[in-house]
C-alpha cells in the first residue's frame, strides 16, 4: 500500500487563469503554473518545480503553486523542500486542503501516523469528500491497527468511486482484520473485477 497524493493535473487552464487573476497573480506566473501541470500529467516533476518555483518568485502569493510544488517535491523523495513549500501554500490559505494531504502524506512516510491522522482530518474538514485524503487517513488507519476507522474511510471512498480498485482492494483487507470474512471477500472480488486505475 502507499500513500497517494492529489494530482494538480486536475485543475484545467481555463479555471486557472479566472480564480488566480482574480487573485492578483501574475498572468507570467498563471502561464508558468499551467505549463507545469502539464508536465505533471507526464510525471515530469523536477521539471515541473522548477516552472513552478519561477511562478511562485513572480507571485508569492500563489498558493496554488506552492501546494503543487509541495506534492512534487514528495514525489521526488525531498521531503523537507516539500513541508515548506506546503506550509507556504497553507500561510497563505489554510483552507488549501491539498497541502494538508502533503502534510499529513510526510507524516506518515515519517511513521508518525498520529499526526498524518490529524493533519489529513484537517484536509477533510475543509473537503470531506476528497478522494485521495479517504484513501490516504486510510492508510494510516491500517498502519495504527484500527482497522473500523480504515474501514469507514475505504467505504466512503468506493461509494464515492465505485470503480476505485485500490479502494476496494484495502477496505478487503480492513474487513478481514475485522474478522468480517464474507464483505471482506465480496471487496476483493470487487477490486479484481476491475483494473488498477491509480497512478
Amino acid at each position: 500500500m502507499c500513500i497517494h497524493l492529489i494530482s494538480p493535473a486536475i485543475f484545467t487552464g481555463v479555471l486557472i487563469s479566472l480564480s488566480s487573476m482574480a487573485q492578483g497573480i501574475s498572468p507570467e506566473a498563471i502561464a508558468l503554473t499551467e505549463r507545469a501541470i502539464e508536465l505533471d500529467k507526464g510525471q515530469h516533476f523536477a521539471e515541473a518545480v522548477a516552472l513552478y518555483e519561477q511562478a511562485v518568485r513572480l507571485s508569492p502569493s500563489y498558493e496554488m503553486a506552492w501546494s503543487n510544488m509541495a506534492a512534487d517535491y514528495v514525489d521526488l523523495s525531498k521531503p523537507a523542500e516539500a513541508e515548506r513549500a506546503a506550509k507556504k501554500a497553507l500561510e497563505i490559505n489554510p483552507k488549501r486542503y491539498q497541502a494538508w494531504n502533503t502534510l499529513g502524506t510526510l507524516a506518515a512516510k515519517r511513521g508518525d501516523n498520529k499526526r498524518a491522522v490529524e493533519l489529513f482530518k484537517n484536509a477533510l474538514a475543509i473537503h470531506p469528500d476528497y478522494p485521495k485524503c479517504l484513501f490516504n487517513i486510510g492508510l494510516a488507519y491500517y498502519d495504527m491497527k484500527l482497522y473500523q476507522d480504515s474501514v469507514a474511510a475505504w467505504q466512503k471512498l468506493v461509494q464515492l468511486d465505485p470503480n476505485d480498485y485500490e479502494g476496494w482492494h484495502n477496505l478487503s483487507y480492513a474487513l478481514r482484520e475485522l474478522g468480517r470474512l464474507e464483505e471482506a471477500s465480496k471487496a476483493m472480488q470487487r477490486s479484481q473485477s476491475m483494473k488498477p486505475h491509480r497512478e
